[in-house]
């Protein structure tokens, strides 16, 4: 504290906590101020503090599944486009245009895009893929 404060104690207290009061003696100013007062404005109450962190929570939580669903919405897009990609590349020259078209159709669905980008170029990848274009002409 500043020099010019002064601190006085009351010899009874009407209630079981002790009341400490300041005396700030600055040239224009005069204040009192009681401990309680300093305690009180200085911690947040029970139900303030419980808001606060409901409040955080809520923002962290919706943070993270505002990042969640960004990265599965990317992941989707870039999976999908790399399967494309991966589709022109390697079997433009092999395939008619309406089976790339099919193609293309079932690489669309996340879960065969994975599938197709997962196997090596090879006999396998290219029977799996004549399997799905078959599967999609029937449908």
């Amino acid at each position: 504290m500043d020099d010019d404060s002064i601190f006085v104690t009351p010899l009874r207290s009407t209630n079981s906590s002790s009341q400490r009061i300041t005396i700030n003696n600055s040239r224009d100013n005069l204040s009192f101020t009681s401990e309680d007062d300093l305690v009180a404005s200085q911690r947040p109450r029970k139900r303030q503090r419980t808001q606060v962190a409901q409040s955080s929570l809520a923002s962290a939580l919706k943070e993270a599944v505002d990042e969640a669903r960004k990265q599965r919405t990317e992941g989707n897009c870039t999976k999908q486009g790399l399967a494309i990609g991966i589709l022109e590349e390697f079997y433009t020259d092999n395939l008619s245009d309406d089976d790339l078209l099919k193609a293309t159709k079932v690489l669309e669905n996340y879960e065969k895009a994975c599938v197709f980008t997962g196997f090596k170029p090879g006999r396998l990848r290219d029977k799996w893929l004549m399997r799905e274009i078959e599967i999609a002409s029937m449908l």
